[in-house]
């Protein structure tokens, strides 16, 4: 009994890119599923290709947000997925935050959300309730799971 949007499907960067699964990626958008392209910058994605499809979210990979530090071509991949998707009208979440410095450099850039260590350990199933519970984003009715960013 799940409203459509209410749920968010993650579907990494070269699966959404698939030729083939552009038709059930429309579908699922046209019903009010939310998508968000996981592990973006890993793949080999077409900015054209990007901009028709039909996703709310773009995660950028841990793998850049691990090794960025001020000034690195880490940091202006990350900065850069950052502003491609606040220029698309997307939301952008950051995976891989271990420490709080990570944390605070990526609200400076203007990421809305983020995941990882550093906010949380994975849980079992039965924990989450509790943990959602205790959750208070920084915005307001803001939070799709993640640390909300936003001032």
């Amino acid at each position: 009994d799940l409203a459509p949007s209410a749920l968010r499907l993650e579907l990494t960067e070269s699966s959404m890119m698939a030729a083939r699964g552009t038709d059930a990626i429309h579908s699922l958008n046209e019903i009010g599923v939310s998508l968000s392209i996981d592990d973006f910058g890993t793949g080999f994605s077409s900015l054209s290709r990007l901009r028709r499809l039909p996703f709310s979210e773009l995660k950028v990979d841990k793998s850049f947000v691990l090794q960025m530090q001020p000034g690195n071509n880490d940091e202006a991949i990350v900065r850069s997925v950052i502003e491609i998707a606040r220029g698309l009208d997307k939301y952008v979440t950051a995976e891989g935050v271990e420490t709080k410095a990570i944390l605070d450099h990526l609200a400076l850039l203007g990421c809305h959300s983020a995941q990882g260590y550093y906010l949380s350990r994975p849980v079992p199933a039965d924990k989450c309730g509790s943990l959602l519970s205790a959750y208070r984003p920084r915005t307001p009715g803001a939070g799709t799971g993640a640390t909300d960013l936003r001032r």
